[in-house]
Formats: structure tokens, sequence, C-alpha cells
């Protein structure tokens, strides 16, 4: 009820402002009021700042404060009213811990040695402001009541880049700006309450610095436009009963979060988009878009549908209701549970298609199918299915798993191609025969962690071996003869010639008788 009746005060005051202006100065001389611990600081061309000091309760009072003495000062710096505290303790338990009556508000924070961490709190909000808030400096706890932590009506909310805040707690919704979006580049501790943070009518909740644990006991985080989280945030475990992540447009995280639980985990009317690095994801449905697609290209641990309340609704991983669902990484697992009777338990479900990158495929235990398209798989497969095509892997566990291509070539033509999960032996086709050669593969296919191409490697068989032929021997000369030998053979020469001149001789005198 509450909520309904500051939206129609909201809208009161949004009528009046667009016809009169917002007003930045209480008062027609130009002064400046705020409230600290209920404590009125006004400042005007007569009195350019003011001075309060407080007790160790964080009772604040202005009497013997000075420019030497003080905890609390009040200016304007570059034209806004800023409250800067000084190892301060604020406390209104009847009201607001600091309070701008109109238009914007700077808190400054500041640290030393001395006793005071400049904590502030009240028993309506910590802070409030009808303008924008920003906070600076080091800061202590900041610690609302029945109507939030840190509120402004009209304007955003700001944790500035070098900023350190404690813990933020309410009874209500703790960081809050009815018109306005809230940026975290600072660092924050936990933040606590129904809602953690809610940024309302059409703005943003950005997370570029550090927060701790958001939790709300309805939603860690409502964002009624985009929540974000930027490369450099960092943030802590999100969580609230009805959910942990809400927004009514996009949700983009490319930082880093812890676990993430609620009756959604992460819930979004149009796109959700996760490039950065997220724990566990836990809810009735884990991952749902309502209008868009869902697309994963970061890490995430298990993404678990728990079928809701007592474990007895219909469950979902990731579910898209209108669009796709995209995974460029693995992740997971995808789990959905319900013990529900005729309730759908689906770990991945999409309108138009389920789309994984090139290297991943989806991995069930060999006891649970996959059906898909009328086909079953027990083992490793991809799954591309045509745009415009409902899609859902109907089983309660599936694991996304990182698959490889093994090519084989042989003389530079494609024998086979092989996918191979992860860490994965790739089973070989036989090698080519070839005429005249043996083969064999130049690679083992063993523990596969890449796109491989194996080649076959041929080696000539050689030739059969025949007999050497014989060569007439030719006897030795030179040094290496036999002085036998080359007698033998001198004496044989001389008797040959001998043989012819006797020869000669017999015939001419056969000639003359």
């Amino acid at each position: 009820m509450k909520r309904f009746s500051r939206f129609f005060t909201f809208l009161l005051a949004f009528i009046l402002c667009m016809s009169i202006g917002i007003a930045t100065t209480l008062a027609d001389d130009g002064s400046y009021t705020v409230f600290v611990g209920g404590v009125e600081l006004t400042i005007g061309a007569g009195n350019t700042v003011a001075y309060a000091t407080n007790d160790a309760m964080g009772a604040v009072t202005t009497v013997g404060a000075d420019a030497d003495h003080h905890t609390i000062r009040f200016e304007l710096v570059e034209g806004v009213p800023t409250v800067t505290l000084t190892d301060a303790t604020v406390q209104n338990a009847g009201g607001n811990g600091i309070e701008a009556v109109a238009g914007d508000l700077t808190v400054v924070g500041v640290d030393t040695p001395a006793n005071g961490e400049n904590a502030v709190s009240g028993g309506k909000n910590g802070i409030f402001a009808r303008g924008a808030i920003t906070i600076k400096g080091a800061m202590g706890d900041i610690t609302g009541g029945t109507d939030g932590g840190i509120y402004s009506t009209q304007g955003n909310i700001t944790i500035a880049e070098g900023a350190v805040l404690g813990d933020l707690h309410s009874e209500w919704y703790t960081l809050q700006t009815d018109n306005g979006n809230i940026t975290i580049n600072g660092k924050v501790g936990d933040v606590t309450g129904v809602i953690g943070i809610t940024s309302e009518y059409n703005h943003d909740v950005i997370i570029a610095g550090q927060v701790g644990k958001i939790q709300g006991t309805d939603y860690g985080v409502f964002a009624y436009k985009n929540f974000s989280v930027a490369p450099s945030g960092r943030v802590g475990d999100v969580s609230g009963n009805s959910g942990g992540i809400m927004a009514i447009a996009n949700v983009a995280i490319e930082g880093t979060v812890g676990n993430i639980s609620g009756t959604h985990g992460i819930y979004a009317m149009e796109k959700v988009e996760i490039s950065g690095t997220l724990g566990d994801i836990t809810g009735q449905c884990a991952i749902r878009s309502i209008n868009s697609d869902v697309e994963i290209s970061g890490a995430t641990g298990a993404i678990r549908g728990n079928g809701g309340a007592g474990n007895t609704g219909s469950s979902y991983g990731i579910r898209a209701d209108a669009g796709k669902v995209v995974i460029k990484k693995a992740v997971g697992p995808i789990t959905a549970d319900s013990e529900g009777q005729g309730v759908s338990v689906v770990a991945i479900r999409a309108q138009t298609g389920i789309e994984l990158a090139d290297n991943l495929g989806i991995k069930v235990p060999e006891q649970n199918k996959i059906d898909v398209y009328g086909d079953t798989y027990y083992t490793v497969f991809d799954l591309a299915p045509a745009q415009g095509t409902e899609a859902a892997v109907v089983a309660d566990r599936v694991e996304l798993v990182n698959v490889y291509t093994v090519t084989y070539r042989a003389d530079g033509k494609i024998v086979a191609t092989v996918r191979v999960e992860h860490g994965m032996d790739a089973a070989p086709p036989e090698v080519p025969a070839k005429e005249g050669y043996t083969g064999a593969w130049d690679g083992d296919g063993k523990a596969i962690i890449a796109d491989t191409v194996i080649n076959a490697v041929y080696t000539l068989i050689p030739a059969e071996d025949t007999p050497d032929s014989v060569d007439p021997e030719i006897p030795p000369t030179g040094d290496g003869a036999q002085p036998g030998l080359l007698i033998g053979l001198l004496l044989a020469s001389a008797g040959c010639i001998l043989g012819g001149i006797f020869c000669g001789k017999k015939g001419r005198k056969a000639e003359e008788n």
C-alpha cells in the first residue's frame, strides 16, 4: 500500500514541478537549509557556512560549534548544498538522519584517526533529498527505518568514484530513487532491506564499483528500466524471495557477481546478456527473458531451476519466452528439478531457437535422454535449430562442453571429420590405401584440446633384393702384384717370342729347298 501511495504522491509532485519548476532553495532570499540529526542548518548571503557537532550517541547540536570546533559543516560547493562529516556520528530516531529540504545534496565523509566513522541513521531515512544525492569520501554505515536508507524523490543517486561506504540497511527500499538513476562508482558494503536497490519509474541501476551482498526480503535489485554491471563492477551474492535481479527492460552483466537467487534468479522483460563472471544462479526459473533473448558469453556456475516454493511448480534453467537462447561459452551445468505432477521441467527453452557456439556441444548422462525434434540423444551433440521454431532441451540436467573438430586428410583431401569433447580421444578412420606405400596418421588424436588436423604420411615400400652379377677377375698389377705370378708371366711371354722366331726360320728353310 505504501508503494502505491508513494506513487500518487510522486505524480502530484511531478505535476507541480512541471508547472513551477523544481525548487533549489527553500526561501525567496536564496538561502539553503538542511537538517542533520534533526537540527536545522541554514546558509545564505550573510552566512555562507554553518557548523554543528555531535556527541558519542549521535545527538547533533550547533551550540559551541564553529570553524575550529565542529564535526559537521554545511556550505555550497560548486553551487551544490554540501554536508561534510568529519569523524561524525549522526542519529535521528524520529526522522531523517540527513535531509535536504529542497534541491540537490552532496554528502562528503572525511575520516581521520579520531573517533567517529561518519555513520548516519534515521527512523525514516538515513539520507533524504528531493533532488539528486551524491556521496563522496569515507562514510560509515547508513541506516534508515520505515522509508528507506538513501532516498531521492526527484533525482539521481550517485556513489562517487573513490567513495567508501559501510553497510546500507533499512526496513523498506534501502537504496531508492523515484525519478532518477542509481550509479555506484565507489565501494559499498552490504545492502539489505525489503528491496536492496531500486530505481523506479523508468530509470537505471548501474554498478561500476564494488558492492557487498545485496539482499531483499522481496527483491535484491529491482530496476524499473535497465540493470547493468560494468566490466569494472564487483558485486557479492544477490538474493530476494521474489527475485534476485529484476529489470523492466534489460539486464547486462559484464563484471563479476556472486550467487544470484530468488523465485527468479535473473528476470528481464527484454534482453538478458551475461558476458562477465557469475556464481550459481537459482530460481524457479533461473534466467528468464519475456520479450527478447538470453545470451551468455561469459562464465557462470550452476544454473538451476528449483521448482519454486515446495519444489512443486514448473521449473526452467533458462527460458526465453519470445526470443532465442544463445550460449557462446561452456557454462553450468544447467538443471531443472521439480517434484510436482504435470508440470514442465525443462533445462533450456526458447521460442525462436537455441544457438550454441561452434565449439560447444550438449552432454547429458546416458540414463537421461534428450528429445529434440523427435531425435533422441544420449551424449554430446550440436544443436542449432532453425529460427522461428520453438526449441526445448527436455532433460533435468545438461552440461555444455567444449567440442573440437579433428580433421583427417590424405593427399590434401578430407578423409573424415570427427567431433570430440574437450580432453577426450578422437577415433581415427583407416588410412586410405596407396599402392606401393604404407600409410599412417601423423598424430594419435589423444586428449584433444583444440581444433586439430591430422595428415596421412606414406612411406615407399622398397623393391625385393636380387643377387649381384659376378665380374671376371683381373690379375693384380702394380704394387699389389705377387712376385711369383709376375715371373711366370714374363717366362710365358718369352716362350711365345722364342717360339715365333723358331717357327719363322723353319718356314724360310722349307722355301729354300
